[in-house]
C-alpha cells in the first residue's frame, strides 16, 4: 500500500510542479515533447512513452560506463585504462544515480536534434527532468558520464565541453575526453 500512496503522490508532484512552471510564465526555450519514464536500462538509455509509444532513448552527447559486462564494457575498460570490473561498478553508479532523478511514470521533455534515431534504431535526445533541467548535461556535470559528440547532433556540443570538464573534476576515476 505505501507504494501505491508513494506513486500517487510522486505523480501529483511531478504534475504540479510542470503545471506551475508553465502558469509562472515558464517555457522550454526549444520544441520539447512529453515523455514518461518507463524504465531505466542503463546511465544513458532509458524506456519512454514517446508520442504514444514505447521507445528506447539514447541521451545524446554523453557515454556512461556500461552497467554489465559484455564487449563494449571490455572496450571501455581498454580505453580507460581500467579493469572490467571498475567500469561496471561506475555503469551501476551512473545508472543508480539516474534511478534516483527519475522514477516510473514520472513525466519529462524529450527534445530531438537532426538525427532522430541511431543504427540500432532508438530514439535520440536531450531528456529533461520536471523542473526544467537537462539530464544529459547533468550527468556530465556531476561526473558520471563521458562526451560523446557525433555529428549531426551537435546543438549543446558547448555546454557539454563546459558540464564535462565540472565533472572531470567531481570524478574519482578520470574519464575519456
Amino acid at each position: 500500500m505505501p507504494d501505491i500512496v508513494s506513486f500517487v503522490m510522486q505523480k501529483m508532484i511531478s504534475t504540479v510542479i510542470v503545471g506551475l512552471f508553465f502558469l509562472a510564465g515558464g517555457s522550454f526555450a526549444f520544441d520539447a515533447e512529453r515523455a514518461v519514464v518507463v524504465k531505466i536500462i542503463d546511465g544513458d538509455t532509458l524506456g519512454i512513452t514517446f508520442q504514444g509509444r514505447y521507445e528506447k532513448l539514447r541521451l545524446i552527447g554523453i557515454d556512461t560506463p556500461e552497467s554489465r559486462r559484455n564487449n563494449r564494457a571490455w572496450r571501455q575498460a581498454d580505453q580507460m585504462a581500467s579493469s572490467l570490473e571498475e567500469v561496471v561498478r561506475r555503469g551501476k553508479e551512473a545508472k543508480r544515480y539516474v534511478a534516483g532523478l527519475l522514477k516510473k511514470d514520472m513525466i519529462v521533455f524529450v527534445e530531438l536534434d537532426v538525427q532522430h534515431r541511431d543504427r540500432y534504431r532508438r530514439l535520440l535526445g536531450y531528456l529533461y527532468l520536471p523542473g526544467g533541467e537537462m539530464l544529459n548535461e547533468k550527468l556530465l556535470r556531476e561526473g558520471y558520464a563521458s562526451l560523446l559528440t557525433i555529428p549531426p547532433n551537435v546543438k549543446y556540443r558547448d555546454r557539454f565541453v563546459r558540464a564535462f570538464r565540472q565533472g572531470r573534476r567531481k570524478s574519482a576515476v578520470p574519464l575519456t575526453d
